[in-house]
């Protein structure tokens, strides 16, 4: 129960700093669809970005960076060896980056037709 806190705490925080600093911000969301993910995306799943609505597509985006980044942190918090904290980060992130993402795409690609 104390883990499940300790990521809710930090998904939500991490989808707020999302949400304040890129989602309600016109200048930032303008400036999404050339961000990384969206470019993986449009690339991997072959999708029209300019049929997908941007403001989904960022929240969509936000909530999956929120769960890899709490996931993660949750999973490495009750390691004391530094080392082995950045070793297992990294071991971490980038198959979970890589399958939410892939979920991501195929809702999209789901969506778009």
């Amino acid at each position: 129960m104390k883990y499940f806190l300790i990521w809710l705490i930090v998904f939500v925080a991490i989808y707020l700093l999302y949400l304040l600093f890129v989602i309600l911000r016109k200048k930032k969301l303008a400036k999404f669809k050339n961000n990384t993910y969206v470019k993986y995306l449009a690339k991997v799943y072959k999708l029209d970005i300019k049929k997908i609505n941007t403001k989904k597509l960022a929240h969509l985006i936000a909530l999956a960076n929120s769960f890899i980044i709490a996931t993660t942190f949750t999973i490495i918090l009750g390691i004391k060896n530094y080392l082995l904290m950045v070793f297992l980060t990294i071991i971490i992130i980038i198959p979970l980056s890589l399958l939410v993402y892939h979920v991501i795409g195929q809702i999209l690609k789901k969506g778009v037709k």
